[in-house]
């Protein structure tokens, strides 16, 4: 839980700043991390269609990955659920991003109700989107200014 707890911690100081173009790092030794991301649509959990440059309107796009039953995705739901009862209304966009190929779209649909999260589930299945920004986990959460489309943070 402590993951949790830091990681929106930084999020939520983040988009109090008022997205600055700084973005976090990747730590010494690691794979370089795109600062941009490239326009992409895809289907939701409820096979709702989202194109990110449809969203430029918004204050900021936060990307959350999540994969089914992973403990740490199951854990953050609550988290995830206050973060966007309290940002929504502030033009903040929050998605998840699912790239795992064998998570069906019943079982998304289904882990999404038992962990009450009511947001949109991006179905990432060709992993090109997850590919792109360097996703290796779940729980990863990236907020992007939608005004340049820069990754502000990681």
């Amino acid at each position: 839980m402590k993951f949790a707890s830091t990681c929106f911690a930084a999020l939520i100081a983040v988009l109090s700043l008022g997205l600055s173009d700084a973005t976090a790092k990747p730590a010494k030794g690691s794979v370089a991390l795109p600062d941009t991301v490239d326009d992409f649509r895809l289907t939701d959990q409820d096979l709702h269609s989202h194109q990110l440059s449809l969203l430029s309107d918004a204050k900021a796009v936060v990307l959350i990955t999540q994969q089914n039953s992973c403990p740490v995705s199951r854990n953050i739901a609550s988290s995830v659920k206050a973060l966007q009862d309290q940002y929504a209304a502030k033009g903040i966009e929050f998605m998840m991003l699912n790239s795992t190929p064998s998570d069906q779209r019943e079982d998304i649909v289904a882990e999404a109700k038992s962990y009450g999260y009511d947001l949109p589930i991006l179905m990432d299945t060709n992993q090109l989107v997850g590919e792109q920004l360097g996703v290796t986990r779940s729980a990863e959460v990236i907020v992007i200014n939608p005004k340049n489309w820069k990754i502000v943070y990681r």
